[in-house]
């Protein structure tokens, strides 16, 4: 089988807080930002083992940097590095708050499936799929001839799911 096809990987867009970039200053500071700057300007380009690069000389001089444990980590990922991507995103997964989570745990388990930790990845990729909110998992597989029956009953159960889906008459949401 083709993991590019059953766990495709894209690159995770770029969102830093502001903040980051401008509390940095003075001499060490300018070439730490100058160099995550950098890492980012790469990244963008699709220079996925430039951007690496980068963002690993930013993790040396700023172990406590989510942004270049994440990125980083992605960068090696979209590179076809994934035993050294789980690595920077386990990192950042340590480095993150709860805004960070999910989408560094998506990486993370498409990284360790990718390097071939199949269980260990589904159980990442399972765990946010069955997050609230989410429609539940199914206990079958979904089958080419049967799929457009197993969409629609997926569905129904979805939006019959009182926990979740609900209609307030009296604030109309």
């Amino acid at each position: 089988y083709d993991l590019k096809q059953i766990a495709p990987v894209r690159p995770a867009p770029v969102a830093i807080p502001i903040g980051d970039l401008l509390t940095w200053r003075g001499g060490e500071a300018d070439a730490g930002r100058s160099t995550l700057i950098s890492a980012f300007a790469a990244y963008q380009k699709g220079a996925y083992v430039e951007a690496a690069r980068r963002f690993a000389g930013v993790a040396a001089s700023d172990p406590g940097s989510y942004q270049a444990a994440f990125y980083g980590g992605v960068a090696l990922l979209m590179a076809d590095r994934p035993g050294e991507a789980v690595a920077a995103l386990e990192r950042a997964k340590s480095l993150g708050g709860p805004a960070e989570r999910d989408e560094t745990q998506w990486y993370l388990g498409l990284a360790l499936v990718h390097a071939g930790e199949l269980t260990r990845g589904r159980e990442l990729l399972d765990g946010l799929c069955a997050a609230k909110g989410a429609p539940p998992l199914r206990s079958e597989a979904y089958e080419a001839d049967r799929l457009n029956e197993q969409l629609d009953d997926q569905a129904r159960i979805f939006i019959n799911d009182e926990n979740n889906n609900f209609f307030d008459l009296m604030h109309r949401v």
